[in-house]
């Protein structure tokens, strides 16, 4: 298997290279293209599955050798499909779904840090575009394979970066691992079908994230996601009130530093600029300060859940050799 994938947890350094910018820039651009492509010639649900999984990627594309890049590839794109046909049975055969993928995805802790953590988030999404009558299987399809192969192809710009695991993974600690994101994850769903659909995908993707690292960087990385997203949406509150088209422009760039500081390894401003970018693109029938202050909550529930998975299923990690700074996770 690769060194970690995941990442930086740098906090918030402010530190940028050129380099950085540049990839960053040449990945935003490919992506604009192609996506827009996708949404004129094929139609908005392919986009968005192009969308989604070059989400998944973006850590792969530049952590992972090329040989692991394509499997990460072929894993997402199954998990794309699989949660797109099960989504539309039902909500209980979303969940063993999501518990299956949580399993699986356990498979792939190296170390302290899990590897593909995105998995419930994507299959989740996937299940959600399963339950809309109008999407087919082969928009879903097109666009995974698009998306993925966007993500493989723009990151060939960057070399792999791969790190020595410090600590080898014993099954039992997967195992561990793997339920614990399976019952945090169950009960956000639940949650989410009880109280508000739309916010499932960013409170699920939260927790994941946190319980992405190992167990004495979880504070640090709570701590980092909140006060990001916290600086993110007093942001973007002030920029909706800007005349257009600065807040489009200004999105654009916000994207463009999100992902030129998570390469840098910057995990704190990487969650500063994602957070305003994404809430300026939402078109929810709320003001953008409205939704600003329900991501925050939100970002809080998952770091509150995720500590406490963390303390119950895996108290023996305390104290465990942490990875260095350049090996923290990156989505």
């Amino acid at each position: 298997m690769p060194g970690d994938p995941q990442l930086p947890t740098r906090g918030f350094s402010f530190a940028l290279s050129r380099q950085a910018v540049v990839n960053a820039a040449v990945f935003l651009v490919a992506g604009v293209i192609i996506l827009g492509g996708l949404n004129t010639f094929v139609g908005p649900h392919t986009a968005q599955a192009g969308y989604i999984t070059i989400l998944f990627l973006l850590t792969p594309s530049r952590t992972f050798s090329m040989k692991w890049r394509l499997a990460a590839a072929a894993w997402v794109i199954g998990v794309s499909i699989s949660g797109f046909l099960i989504g539309s049975v039902g909500i209980w055969a979303t969940l063993i779904g999501l518990v299956i993928v949580c399993l699986v995805q356990s498979i792939f802790k190296l170390g302290e840090v899990a590897a593909l953590s995105r998995s419930p988030v994507n299959f989740v999404v996937f299940a959600g575009l399963g339950e809309i009558g109008d999407v087919q299987l082969w928009q879903v399809a097109l666009g995974a394979v698009v998306g993925a192969a966007v993500t493989i192809l723009v990151g060939r710009l960057a070399p792999a970066k791969t790190n020595p695991i410090q600590q080898p993974t014993t099954p039992r600690q997967r195992l561990r691992y793997g339920l614990m994101i399976a019952t945090g994850a169950v009960i956000i769903v639940i949650l989410g079908q009880s109280l508000d659909p739309q916010y499932t995908s960013w409170t699920l993707l939260a927790f994941c994230m946190i319980l992405a690292v190992g167990f004495d960087s979880r504070v640090q990385r709570a701590r980092d996601r909140l006060l990001g997203a916290i600086a993110g949406a007093i942001g973007a509150s002030i920029v909706m009130f800007l005349p257009s088209p600065v807040p489009l422009i200004i999105t654009a760039v916000c994207a463009l530093l999100a992902i030129a500081y998570i390469n840098m390894g910057s995990y704190g401003m990487f969650i500063a600029f994602l957070t305003p970018s994404i809430l300026l693109l939402a078109t929810p029938d709320l003001p953008t300060y409205v939704l600003a202050e329900r991501f925050v909550t939100i970002t809080i529930f998952a770091a509150g859940l995720a500590l406490i998975c963390s303390e119950i299923f895996e108290p023996q990690g305390r104290g465990t050799v942490q990875p260095s700074l350049e090996a923290s996770e990156s989505a």
